[in-house]
């Protein structure tokens, strides 16, 4: 084929994002990420309006090689295609607004041995106010008939999925959980947790998962992890971090004590579910403020070409007295691109301590370099 007077165009769902070290191009349709090095990046993005052509004459004859391998690698794994000018708009760029019918789209409602409010009116009132999505987690021994009284009772409600979050020894065996999914179809999930091993095992498909948890949890603080498991890169993610904090945002949670807050996590409240209806706490000011705190607001994630695909925590964080830092327990540093662990993994604390002009490279224009795609 003959592209010396064609444009490299992306499909609109294959969508490129600039870190610091490297970029990404994530494609959202087949949720699939690849790393791509940033003078990739900015070809394919600062210079689409240019021919295969003027590219070769833009960047020197010297790098047709670099810049060849580079489209190659993008046709492989059809990410784009070349196409003539006058066919340029029949491929417009994904619209990346998002919205959701409800002011809240997901709960939590967490459960101990001391809990005494009533769960059974907390799920009515979730229903009053159009909640999609529940987690309810059970930090205390609780019987199955418990647990089947909570399921038959949202199944008499509007919402959508529930998942279960519970000690892998509250039923016999990984059999009677899997038959709990079977039996009631709105469960997306049962995690078990304090398991033997650990182990997915996909019900229907994947629309109903029972996940083996081998990680020793007692209670809300093992939340606020970031780890690669946890991403998440599809349309409504994706599209929804570009304006929300896709942890935070359209979230109303109910902890052990009965406090409604954003999240069983955070420090503040807006009254206990005993005394104040989770619509009343809604309208309370401030219950809205950390929705609309994006990873572009964010201290290092930011800079990070996982920002659009990862869950944000606010509720653990390295500078409590900072709503913007990063989160604590991030173990990634987009400045070298390496997860701890990994050899020649640094602390960001203490890479920026060792680079003081850190914030200037984030001002350069890449140069197209030999290198090999990052992997």
């Amino acid at each position: 084929m003959n592209t010396d007077k064609k444009y490299f165009r992306l499909f609109a769902t294959c969508i490129p994002v600039k870190g610091y070290e490297r970029s990404a191009i994530c494609d959202i349709h087949r949720c699939n990420v690849e790393f791509i090095p940033n003078s990739l990046y900015e070809i394919i993005t600062n210079n689409e309006n240019k021919t295969y052509s003027e590219l070769i004459e833009i960047f020197g004859a010297e790098q047709k090689q670099v810049i060849d391998e580079y489209f190659e690698f993008l046709l492989e794994k059809e990410f784009g295609y070349f196409f003539n000018k006058d066919e340029l708009e029949l491929f417009p760029k994904l619209n990346l607004q998002w919205d959701f019918y409800s002011d809240v789209s997901n709960a939590i409602i967490d459960l101990k041995e001391y809990s005494n409010y009533d769960i059974k009116e907390a799920i009515k009132q979730l229903d009053d106010i159009d909640c999609f999505h529940l987690q309810i987690r059970f930090f205390l021994k609780t019987q199955k008939e418990k647990i089947i009284e909570l399921l038959e009772l949202i199944n008499e409600t509007s919402i959508r999925s529930v998942q279960v979050m519970l000690s892998f020894n509250t039923l016999n065996n990984t059999d009677e959980y899997i038959q709990l999914c079977k039996d009631y179809l709105k469960i997306s999930k049962i995690e078990c947790y304090n398991s033997r091993k650990s182990e997915i095992i996909d019900v229907f498909g994947n629309l109903s998962q029972v996940l083996l948890n081998g990680k020793k949890i007692k209670d809300e603080t093992t939340c606020g992890m970031v780890d690669v498991g946890y991403f998440s890169p599809n349309t409504p993610h994706f599209t929804e971090s570009q304006h929300h904090n896709t942890c935070l945002n359209r979230k109303i949670s109910i902890d052990a004590n009965g406090k409604i807050k954003n999240c069983p996590s955070m420090q503040k409240s807006f009254g206990n579910i005993k005394n104040t209806t989770l619509k009343e706490a809604l309208g309370k000011p401030g219950f809205k403020d950390l929705w609309s705190i994006r990873k572009d607001d964010i201290d290092v994630c930011k800079d990070c070409e996982f920002r659009y695909i990862c869950t944000d925590c606010r509720a653990y964080l390295k500078d409590p007295s900072n709503i913007y830092s990063q989160p604590a327990k991030c173990l990634y540093n987009p400045y070298i691109a390496k997860w701890e662990g990994e050899e020649g993994y640094i602390k960001v604390e203490d890479w920026r301590k060792q680079n003081p002009d850190w914030e200037k490279g984030l001002k350069r224009e890449p140069l197209v370099k030999k290198i090999q795609l990052v992997q």
